[in-house]
């Protein structure tokens, strides 16, 4: 964590060099690991939740989002593209390249017993709840979550998460 916020202040004061010194090395990530996923707990605003995803940037949701995006019309990109566009090609993609399992998340209908019922990860199920816009916290989450993986890197969280 040291080497990001020295990025932080270097970026804030790049005239300022003092103290501002880091080695080379310390911003080096993982890819491998974060091409491969791993599991994020302690996200904010779901207690309990955890998350198995690969990291924001991994080399398929890159390739998915060029090939989603040059899939629009050219006309329709040239300004830019729609809020509808842009969200229907971050949902997608955080089903098929992003989101690799959950656990802590329960269904709605309980046991026949009154116990909580897991709910199993399904790409469809995933689907379902990413498009849909009143469960913005659950999408954020998962953000949050791939986030942290490209960030920190899958063994900095393994070692968090005793894996």
């Amino acid at each position: 964590m040291e080497a990001k916020e020295a990025r932080v202040a270097c970026a804030v004061q790049p005239d300022l060099t003092e103290g501002c010194h880091m080695k080379i090395s310390s911003l080096k990530i993982d890819a491998a690991k974060i091409e491969a996923g791993a599991w994020v707990k302690d996200i904010p605003g779901l207690p309990g939740v955890a998350f198995k995803v690969r990291g924001l940037g991994n080399v398929a949701s890159r390739s998915f989002r060029a090939k989603a995006i040059d899939a629009v019309p050219r006309a329709d990109r040239v300004k830019g593209l729609s809020q509808a566009a842009a969200e229907k090609i971050e949902t997608d993609d955080l089903v098929e390249n992003i989101l690799l399992d959950w656990s802590g998340i329960d269904a709605d209908e309980d046991a026949p017993d009154g116990a909580p019922q897991p709910l199993a990860f399904s790409k469809v199920i995933a689907a379902k709840y990413l498009a849909d816009p009143d469960f913005a916290v659950f999408k954020g989450g998962i953000l949050y979550a791939a986030q942290v993986v490209a960030d920190l890197g899958a063994d900095d969280l393994a070692d968090d998460l005793g894996n």
